[in-house]
């Protein structure tokens, strides 16, 4: 495995992991500062999570996608 792969792989599950609602730290942190309940944020991040498990998706069954997407970039 590409060590740009894994990398990418864990960063996106963390993120993922980070704003899962109830027990995410992300949501729970942030309404306890606004002074919102989580249930009122839970919806609307629903459509952010769907996108970033997608993108999880993607990244995990096309490994060759990482390398090629950071050689368009000019990152590696």
């Amino acid at each position: 495995m590409h060590p740009l792969h894994f990398g990418t792989v864990m960063v996106i599950a963390m993120g993922f992991g980070l704003c899962m609602p109830p027990l995410g730290l992300g949501p729970v942190a942030t309404c306890a500062m606004a002074g919102t309940r989580t249930e009122q944020v839970a919806g609307p991040l629903l459509k952010y999570l769907a996108l970033l498990l997608l993108v999880l998706l993607l990244t995990i069954l096309l490994p060759s996608l990482t390398p090629w997407l950071s050689r368009l970039m000019t990152l590696a």
